[in-house]
């Protein structure tokens, strides 16, 4: 199972598209697959499956819509998924490419955004969203969330038509740059409102 806040950005729970809330430790043994190896490709658990499927030589069924990481299990520089696109009922969407991960919400008609560098800050303290020197990767990952949209179907009605209705109506909300330590009084708020939306 994934994760779950212990009080890391303010949070109780599994309300967030964090890591410490949405990543999943995956640990692989058997034969052919690579021994004491790292492997820090992306995927999805849906992958499992088809994985499974690849390793133990059968075909999996026509509405598997995983894709097989076996490669990974081999080869520890064998590459994952380019990009993961990542969802959080009808309030967060976030783009995880390599070692960077770019989250958004939309609060109360306001929609604001983060961007962490997880090589550098696993915790995703330190919002990178108005550093200059990040402006054509912040413009990549938000392609990318489009892109996302319409791979993944995310505009049905349950949450993604809700969310991006929203997200179209929204105007951009503020929030002081620099480091979450600094700003706790102000990243609070914000996930209270995003709870009650829920």
């Amino acid at each position: 199972d994934h994760g779950c806040a212990h009080g890391q950005h303010g949070l109780c729970g599994k309300q967030s598209l964090h890591d410490h809330s949405i990543r999943v430790p995956l640990v692989f043994t058997g034969p052919g697959i690579q021994a004491s190896a790292i492997n820090q490709g992306l995927c999805y658990l849906t992958d499992l499956f088809p994985t499974l499927c690849e390793l133990l030589d059968i075909s999996p069924p026509g509405s598997v819509q995983g894709r097989s990481f076996a490669a990974c299990l081999q080869d520890s520089q064998a590459p994952g998924r380019p990009w993961l696109y990542l969802a959080y009922t009808s309030v967060q969407r976030a783009i995880r490419r390599g070692d960077w991960k770019l989250i958004e919400y939309v609060v109360r008609e306001k929609r604001f955004q983060q961007l962490f560098n997880l090589e550098m800050d696993p915790w995703e303290i330190d919002n990178c969203i108005d550093d200059p020197m990040q402006a054509t990767l912040r413009e990549e990952l938000c392609a990318l969330l489009e892109e996302g949209r319409t791979q993944f179907n995310d505009h049905r009605p349950e949450h993604g038509e809700r969310y991006w209705r929203s997200r179209a109506s929204a105007t951009w909300g503020t929030c002081e740059p620099g480091s979450f330590r600094d700003q706790k009084p102000i990243h609070q708020h914000l996930w209270a409102q995003a709870a009650e939306e829920c």
